[in-house]
């Protein structure tokens, strides 16, 4: 949770969110009424929008996927202790292999970044890979599948699962999608009896394996190779 600095500096950035959020509540200009419910808005808000913003949320699971032949093997870091997963991503995988290039699905727009951010949060030191500040845009060793997907036009956008579909992929947002992933965490699903944290957090990992998986198969199809059979893709979080 935030302390007293970091909640001012919440509603700074999210004002705009939380007076949205007051007019669900609040049918009345009474200044009485708007302060009643402002609090509500605001956790309202935090639960639903923090997690966007790599200054207040906290990462929870990292899967990377890795392509060796015909086998698409994926690797999952996640728990309760976001400097371990940090840690333990950059020892195993970033700081080890040669990695040509990071691929994500709006990884320049938010994973990369993100990943970075709470590193600098967590007092850890930047791997090589993402110390990208001085790069020009060519220089940048990422490639985005929402940006390729966009084939120069620049103003379209399109989901992981929108591209999924069209390319005839499974949908990996069959049993959890991103903006529920919070609920999993901390256990809040609306008119839903969640399990115990363990398998909350597992399950959290295993839907992050699916989308990684996917946006691996994506990736492959766009530049022409086929999708790896789900027989050849190994998760490393099972049921």
């Amino acid at each position: 949770m935030l302390d007293e600095r970091g909640r001012e500096l919440f509603k700074k950035k999210f004002r705009h969110q939380i007076d949205e959020e007051l007019k669900l509540y609040v049918r009345s200009e009474d200044p009485g009424a708007v302060e009643l419910f402002r609090e509500t808005a605001e956790e309202d808000v935090y639960k639903t929008q923090a997690a966007l913003s790599p200054e207040f949320g906290r990462i929870v699971c990292i899967s990377c996927a890795m392509i060796k032949g015909d086998e698409l093997k994926i690797k999952s870091y996640y728990g309760d202790d976001e400097n371990m997963i940090l840690s333990d991503f950059c020892t195993n995988v970033l700081n080890v292999y040669d990695i040509l290039c990071l691929v994500g699905h709006n990884g320049k727009g938010f994973d990369f970044p993100y990943l970075t951010i709470r590193m600098l949060a967590n007092k850890l030191t930047i791997p090589k890979k993402l110390q990208v500040m001085n790069l020009k845009p060519w220089e940048m060793p990422f490639m985005d599948t929402q940006q390729i997907w966009q084939f120069g036009n620049g103003r379209h956008w399109a989901s992981l699962d929108l591209v999924a579909y069209t390319l005839g992929l499974p949908s990996p947002k069959d049993q959890m999608d991103g903006s529920q992933v919070g609920g999993w965490y901390f256990g809040e699903i609306k008119d839903a009896i969640l399990p115990p944290f363990e398998e909350r957090i597992k399950k959290i990992a295993q839907y992050c394996e699916k989308d990684t998986a996917v946006m691996a198969n994506c990736f492959l199809l766009i530049h022409g190779y086929n999708a790896i059979t789900e027989g050849k893709i190994k998760y490393s979080i099972h049921s």
